[in-house]
């Protein structure tokens, strides 16, 4: 995990003067995965010209679905890499776009806890105070000691709780 992402030990209060600001994916993990959709697809397209045998249909099966697992790996990639999230932060709110999907904004004071979520890349999830509403999931944003100040005073831990084999 880069240092540059984590919030530092010294987080101070939120300031509003130095809001709004705004949070995108960077152009290297979009490019990342635009390049492993590139490969899943080359994958599918050398499956695709080997015929199945036709006197077994269970090796048909077999074939159909890793045809089928390839292409959801293809639409997984191209998706994280057109949907690109934007994150706003105001003084007193957050707002969250992203292309094929709604606008989520929530208000600072609704919100109940903010906590890093460890997994190859780190997630930040915001939790709204009524439990009906989903959390709020951000991966992989260019994230600021501005970003971390704003949450301060948000119950919730922000401090990855663990090294992972890949972080070593």
């Amino acid at each position: 995990m880069e240092k540059s992402l984590l919030p530092s030990a010294d987080r101070g209060a939120l300031i509003p003067s130095l809001y709004p600001r705004s949070y995108r994916t960077p152009v290297s993990f979009r490019l990342w995965r635009l390049g492993l959709a590139i490969v899943f697809l080359y994958i599918i397209y050398v499956i695709a010209h080997l015929s199945p045998p036709a006197h077994h249909a269970s090796e048909r099966l077999w074939y159909a679905l890793i045809l089928l697992m390839l292409i959801g790996c293809v639409i997984a990639s191209l998706r994280s890499f057109v949907v690109t999230k934007k994150v706003e932060l105001t003084a007193t709110s957050l707002t969250v776009t992203q292309m094929f999907s709604k606008t989520v904004r929530i208000q600072r004071k609704d919100i109940a806890t903010c906590y890093v979520f460890q997994t190859r890349w780190m997630c930040v999830v915001i939790k709204h105070r009524n439990p009906r509403v989903a959390p709020i999931r951000l991966t992989f944003l260019n994230y600021d000691d501005a970003f971390w100040e704003w949450f301060s005073g948000i119950p919730g831990e922000r401090e990855p709780s663990s090294q992972n084999w890949w972080s070593r």
